[in-house]
């Protein structure tokens, strides 16, 4: 039997590959390949959601006149950010605070491939991204930040009104996760013309200090949502990434805090959530009936400032 190399016409044509180039064969460890496959999977997901928008020609997204808040209909958040980037939304700040966790322990489970996915939506459709989680949840993510992307801070929210049921630290803080794309602005400005800067404690910036929506603290703010956090946590990051006038989008809206903050601080908000009974909890608090405002796909985007439109 002849062994003399490669059968004539065996084999995929070079070049036909995802990346149309040539190939070449990787020996990897095997404790390392689920590593290495996400690693590609990742890549991959990254790329595809940065892709250019389709371009059919209905009319571009413009935002209402005289309206700062938008509820969309019930949608998942990935949906959401999908229709979005569709349409050519342009925002200065996501926020992504979904209330059940990654983790492998608890119910509710979302990878932490899903949530990359969500980062790289978000990043395409806004300058900051905001993720919101218990520590030993976020932490991995920070090894996983898709290419478009860039690390800027690990945000902590200290709260010590909630009585611990552990010996350990954990109830007490969350964590939220800051990305954003190269050279994105930031405003600490913002916080000294704010109350002298009290949204911040310790004299660190990356500490929020205030506490949680229990008990008889934040009673006047409560909607109903068993995972509420109090606006004193929202209004940072709107204030750190954002300037009066800009687009905040929050599509795992909930009650409706990241929209009732951003409206206090004069911002817009587009929000949704996958939930009917949260979205009339968010119309009901933020008196708003919800509307499908998107339109067709478009390669025109909205100015984050005034409203016009950028081609």
């Amino acid at each position: 039997m002849s062994r003399g190399g490669k059968r004539a016409g065996a084999g995929r044509p070079a070049g036909s590959g995802r990346f149309g180039e040539k190939t070449i064969p990787v020996r990897v460890p095997e404790s390392l390949l689920p590593t290495v496959l996400d690693l590609i999977a990742n890549h991959a997901s990254a790329s595809d959601q940065t892709a250019s928008p389709s371009t059919s020609p209905t009319a571009p997204f413009t935002w209402p006149a005289e309206r700062d808040t938008l509820i969309l209909p019930p949608r998942t958040a990935e949906s959401c950010l999908q229709q979005l980037r569709n349409v050519g939304v342009c925002a200065k700040t996501t926020v992504l605070d979904p209330w059940y966790s990654p983790s492998p322990n608890r119910r509710d489970l979302r990878s932490h491939r899903d949530l990359v996915e969500l980062f790289a939506l978000a990043g395409a459709i806004s300058e900051h991204v905001f993720i919101w989680g218990w520590p030993v949840d976020i932490a991995p993510l920070v090894e996983r930040i898709p290419p478009t992307l860039v690390f800027r801070q690990w945000l902590t929210w200290h709260y010590r009104n909630v009585p611990s049921k552990a010996n350990g630290w954990r109830p007490s803080q969350q964590a939220c996760l800051h990305l954003s794309r190269a050279g994105a602005a930031l405003f600490p400005g913002n916080f000294k013309a704010n109350n002298d800067g009290s949204l911040f404690k310790f004299s660190a910036d990356s500490v929020i200090t205030a506490g949680a929506l229990a008990g008889y603290a934040g009673r006047s703010q409560r909607a109903g949502h068993p995972a509420q956090k109090p606006l004193d946590v929202i209004k940072p990051l709107i204030l750190m990434t954002s300037q009066p006038g800009d687009i905040i989008i929050d599509p795992m809206g909930g009650s409706g805090t990241t929209a009732d903050a951003a409206r206090q601080l004069g911002r817009r908000c587009l929000t949704s959530d996958v939930s009917d009974k949260y979205t009339r909890m968010m119309e009901k608090r933020l008196g708003v009936e919800r509307h499908d405002w998107l339109p067709g796909n478009t390669e025109s985007c909205v100015s984050t400032a005034s409203g016009e439109l950028l081609t």
